[in-house]
């Protein structure tokens, strides 16, 4: 994925004063911050300012306030020459703005514009541009191919600026800019032009809202024109798959010349694709001009034709010279659905030498397999002298059924009972399972060869696939994809063999918890740069040695920027289930002495759908436990703030730990995950300095992390540690309606005109129970409502009771059990609908949008299959106000969102993957239809099957929602069926946005650990409600100040990994969001989850429903 311009130009940084940049009076404000107490001061003023929520989602850093003394401690030992600032005009100790530029963290040599804000008092005033423009200068002078960004759905207002700069929208994401500037003004043949003419006034580009979604047949590319006056033009083609100049049209006085090349698409099937690149070169001029053509290709890339030619073309002719390619069988996949951001690395060049210029011409193409072949999972486990099924997943790129031939070869440890086997491949892809037995071995890795061929015996796809047989439990090594793992019965740990966006980075995965850790590149300092390090994506040297009790891995690089040190990175992965180990070792192989050197040592975790709790930190004044938008404000960069060398970070399904030597670290640095500074004062000539271990810990508490780092670098005897649980209920109380089924129920949904219903008891184990059971409620609606036990003896008792209708629609209360000893109280409440009456469904049309309507009597919904099948309405049957929020009939760019629809809908994603673009989701086309179940009645919309990524690709979507006539609930049904012959894991997320006051009124409600009812403000999000975001919690609740039902989403426990959460950025926005994790289907299965909404004037009646009588649906099933 490298992206690499013409090097030698010759241009330096006094050179690229010559290109005519844009100066006006806001230039000279513009100056690098300074390391001074006053400049932090007035950062962080101009911090403070930013909290428009047009521009930030609920301000620059929430509630949180900036000083000068938070900041001064964040930048200490950091890098400023990319961080600007501009002073106000009227004061020059008043900071306005600011951009912050670092190296990419996954393009080779580019750079990356950080974060870029104005303050709101000066917007409009070209304050932005200026400071834009400079970072764009400063990616110039550093010799950069682009400068990329990222901005927001909301903050589509600042589109006009950033495309007037040169910034393209890349399809496929959510609303990440790159910027090719940089590389056109430096190419060869355009610098005299930028040298004469402003490439910022003479630069016309296409100003929209919406991403650059340009091609050339169905090459992608942008294109970038520059008009300087009626002689002087210029036009410029980027290959957007390789992000390099493929071709232009220079325009002057004197010369018009066109070269181009273009192949038919970008992406070709490895192996079995021949392709076309053609190189067209357009005369227009007067004179005869000659061109010497050298071409080349990366080495995966069969080229044919002739590589070095010499043309003339004549005055106002052309010429086209015709190559052709293919990809080798062992080329790696880049498949560009996936890799959204990244860019290939298999190109063809064309170096090109015409009246003494030199210049390069470049084409890119990402290869992609027809047919792919992996075990599921990847990473295939299992033990010896053991019979097993090997599923093999083809992954079918053809885009349509296709019959090919699978064989495998047996191994020294692995025999499969059938070797060839011939089988359609769905379009959707396929699992082919195998009966394979294993021999008699120690833990050892094998490799299976498999190869796929058509029918016609044409190769599609030959490989090696690794097979881990476990004995004992060893640390061992292998190699796939281009990807080394070194991988245990607790880690797999693994790295990129090849150089390429992130690829020194280290990937622990803890198999166990599923928790992972991503990070510590090589990062030499003093100062350092946090975001961007020469090492990101350097070749590097790495070793690996085993040993009994682990392997050590030892990457190994030269710095170019401190020349004479030699950086080494020793991670040790152990056999048994201790903690991961990184050290490094900084040698200085001058014979001068070196100072401002150090090792920053940073991780992180992307962990897209995993929600994290708390993070734990031992400080000075107790263990001390917060949240990310808490963390500045209980964390300190000074190690003397701690007083024990650990952190802990809490997730659902475990905690990781990060265990250091607290009296050998320079700094801390807040975050949810440390990032540790390591100074060397002096590091004289021919010596080295080695860091101390830094650990990784997978375990279940932060009470386990603390006793690994006091084993770790305090060991005695004497340490012990506590565990805390909190406990739940072994007794349990609730309904059971018998026309129904035999579940238990605290939230129970009952036709009015019933008459008896049996209130019940279920315990843990065998019991007796004695005492006396009360069941209060806001409405006398039940007899009896006492009863007294005495000495039953077992796990269940019921007693049936009668029941009447009441006034209201939803009824609430308690049921207490006094059994001497200990009370209990549980939460209940009857939802009630008239099983007499009738619910209607109307169609109608918006804006030529089909529009289905649903009216029960006490409430009404609307929705429609071409809004992506959301309800965009739903209001008390008796008056119109819409609760949800949305845009409907339209989609508008809003919050983090490109395209809002907004309303009550649910999406899919894979799991663990991070797709990026709403849009993929926005553009599935649904089938809407009217639905009657049993007393329920509603409407659905069916989508197309899923495409757009291979992780779900075959998955179809079904949105149901339905509701009882006269009742205050709708059930909201996500039917999900997998079409292909592959097991998919997918994530999925059902979201209510509702419409706010934008006041401080508002209110929503969850409930905490101890499950007591929490209430907050919308701006409270993630100060303290983010750690109540944990799965089992069952409903959410909103009310608007002006509302009179507070609207609720509940949903049960079943079989999937469920949490109900409220996400609330600032006051023009609440989503109530159902999440449902860790979810398997299988080949041609149907999973459906539910997810139930309530209108209710009480709020305490809406949490029963996590526990209803909705078995078969609200209960999740397959």
């Amino acid at each position: 994925m490298q992206v690499n311009p013409e090097k030698s130009t010759g241009k330096t940084s006094q050179d690229i004063r010559e290109i005519i940049f844009l100066q006006d009076e806001k230039t000279d404000l513009i100056r690098t911050l300074r390391k001074e107490r006053k400049d932090y001061d007035a950062l962080a003023k101009c911090y403070n300012t930013f909290n428009d929520s047009d521009s930030w989602p609920g301000g620059f850093g929430g509630n949180f306030e900036f000083t000068g003394d938070y900041l001064e401690k964040r930048f200490k030992g950091l890098d400023h020459s990319s961080r600007f600032i501009i002073n106000a005009p009227e004061d020059e100790n008043k900071i306005v703005g600011v951009s912050i530029c670092s190296r990419s963290w996954n393009l080779t040599n580019a750079w990356y514009v950080q974060l870029i804000g104005v303050d709101p008092a000066y917007q409009g005033q070209k304050f932005g541009k200026a400071l834009l423009l400079e970072s764009t200068r400063h990616a110039l002078k550093h010799n950069a191919p682009l400068i990329s960004l990222h901005t927001w759905g909301g903050n589509l207002k600042a589109m006009p600026l950033y495309k007037k700069q040169g910034y393209k929208w890349r399809p496929d994401t959510s609303c990440y800019l790159e910027n090719y500037i940089p590389q056109i003004l430096v190419y060869p043949l355009f610098q005299d032009m930028f040298e004469k003419h402003s490439w910022y006034d003479s630069f016309k580009p296409v100003i929209n809202q919406i991403p650059d979604e340009e091609f050339e047949e169905k090459m992608t590319i942008y294109k970038y024109d520059f008009v300087m006056d009626e002689k002087n033009s210029l036009e410029v083609w980027i290959d957007r798959s390789i992000g390099c100049i493929s071709g232009f049209h220079k325009k002057t006085e004197h010369d018009d010349i066109f070269v181009k090349a273009t192949v038919p698409n970008t992406e070709a099937f490895i192996g079995i694709e021949e392709f076309p690149i053609t190189l067209t070169i357009r005369n227009n001029g007067s004179t005869t001009k000659k061109f010497q053509i050298n071409t080349k290709q990366s080495e995966q890339i069969k080229l044919k034709g002739e590589k070095i030619q010499e043309i003339s073309v004549e005055p106002k002719a052309e010429k086209t010279l015709q190559f052709s390619a293919s990809f080798s069988h062992d080329t790696s996949e880049f498949d560009m659905k996936v890799h959204i951001q990244n860019y290939s690395e298999h190109r063809i060049t064309f170096d090109i030498k015409s009246d003494g210029m030199s210049f390069p011409i470049r084409v890119g193409k990402a290869p992609i397999h027809a047919i792919k072949i992996l075990t599921a999972p990847v990473n295939y486990n299992t033990i010896p002298n053991h019979q097993f099924t090997l599923p093999l997943e083809i992954i079918n790129c053809v885009g349509e059924e296709k019959a090919v031939k699978i064989e495998l070869t047996d191994t020294d440890f692995i025999t499969f009972k059938k070797k060839q086997h011939e089988i359609t491949i769905s379009e959707y892809d396929t699992i082919l399972e195998v009966a394979a037995e294993t021999g008699s071995t120690k833990t050892i890795v094998d490799y299976v060869k498999v190869k796929a061929s058509t029918t016609d015996d044409e190769l599609l796809q030959e490989r090696l696939l690794p097979i881990i047989i476990f004995n004992e439990n060893k640390t061992v090594v292998y190699e796939f994809e281009q990807q080394v793992y070194i991988e245990n019965k607790h880690y797999l740990v693994r790295f990129n063999r090849k150089p390429q966006p992130w690829s020194n980075e280290i990937y622990i995965s803890d198999k166990v918890r599923r928790l992972c850790i991503n990070g510590n590149a090589i990062i030499l300092g003093y100062p350092f740069d946090d975001d961007g390090s020469e090492f990101f994506n350097k070749e590097l040297e790495h070793e690996i040695e085993e040993v009994s009790n682990g392997v050590w891995l030892k990457s190994i690089g030269l710095s170019e920027d401190k020349k004479g040190v030699k950086v080494t990175r020793k991670v040790f992965v152990p056999t048994s289930n201790e903690p991961i180990g990184f050290k490094y070792l900084v040698e200085n192989l001058t014979d001068k002495p070196m100072s401002d050197l150090g090792i920053h040592i940073g991780s992180y975790w992307w962990p897209g759908q995993t929600t994290l709790k708390n993070i734990v930190i031992p400080t000075k004044d107790g263990i001390k436990t917060g949240n990310m938008d808490e963390m500045p404000t209980i964390s300190d960069d000074d190690p003397s703030f701690y007083s024990e060398g650990w952190r802990a970070v809490e997730y659902v399904s475990g905690t990781i730990g990060y265990l250091w030597d607290l009296n050998k670290i320079d700094k801390i640095r807040p975050g949810r995950f440390p990032k540790i500074d390591y100074k060397i004062d002096e590091l004289k000539g021919k010596t080295s300095y080695e860091t101390p271990f830094t650990y990784y810990y997978f375990t279940y508490s932060w009470q386990a992390v603390r006793k690994m780092w006091l084993d770790k670098f305090h060991y005695s005897p004497e340490n012990e540690i506590q565990f805390y649980r909190f406990p739940k209920y072994m007794k349990q109380f609730g309904f059971i309606n018998k026309s129904e089924g035999k579940a238990l129920a605290q939230g129970v949904i009952i036709d009015k005109n019933q008459k008896t219903l049996d209130v019940a008891f279920k315990a843990s184990g065998d019991t007796t129970l004695t005492g006396k059971v009360d069941i209060t409620l806001k409405e006398k609606i039940i007899e009896p409502s006492s009863f007294k036990l005495k000495s039953h003896k077992g796990r269940f008792w019921q007693e049936e009771i009668k029941i009447k209708a009441p006034k209201s629609y939803v009824v609430g209360g308690k049921i207490t059990y006094d059994c001497k000893t200990k009370k209990y109280d549980t939460p209940i409440a009857f939802a009630f609908y008239d099983k007499k009456k009738d619910i209607a469904i109307t169609k109608s049309s918006v804006n030529n949008k089909e529009v289905l309507e649903v009216n029960n009597g006490y409430l009404k919904f609307k929705g429609s299959k071409d809004f992506k099948g959301y309800v965009f309405f739903l209001s008390p049957a008796d008056d119109d106000h819409n609760y949800l929020l949305t845009n409907f009939p339209e989609s508008k760019p809003f919050l983090w969102f490109n395209r809002f629809f907004g309303g009550l809908g649910p999406l899919v994603k894979p799991k663990h993957v991070w797709i990026g673009d709403e849009k993929y989701f926005d553009n599935i086309n649904f089938d809407s239809y009217e639905i009657e179940q049993g007393s329920w009645k509603g409407i659905g919309f069916k989508s197309n099957v899923i495409e757009f990524h291979p992780a779900i690709k075959g998955i179809q979507v079904d949105n149901r929602f339905l509701t009882l006539p006269d009742s205050p609930i709708i059930i909201g049904q996500q039917v999900i069926t997998n079409l292909s012959g592959s097991t998919r894991y997918l994530y999925t997320h059902t979201t209510a946005d509702l419409k706010t006051s934008n006041s401080e009124k508002d209110r929503y409600f969850i409930q905490d650990k101890q499950e007591r009812t929490m209430t907050y403000h919308l701006q409270d999000h993630e100060s303290e409600v983010g750690n109540e975001k944990m799965y089992g919690n069952s409903w959410a609740a909103f009310k608007k100040k002006d509302n009179k039902y507070y609207f609720g989403v509940a949903c049960s426990r079943g079989q999937f990994v469920n949490n109900v959460y409220p996400y609330s950025p600032n006051l023009s926005h609440i989503s109530l969001t159902r999440n449902t994790r860790e979810i398997k289907i299988k080949p041609k299965e149907t999973i459906t989850l539910n997810t139930l909404y309530i209108l209710t004037t009480q709020l305490e009646q809406i949490g029963p429903f996590g526990i209803s009588n909705l078995s078969d649906l609200m209960k999740d099933k397959r």
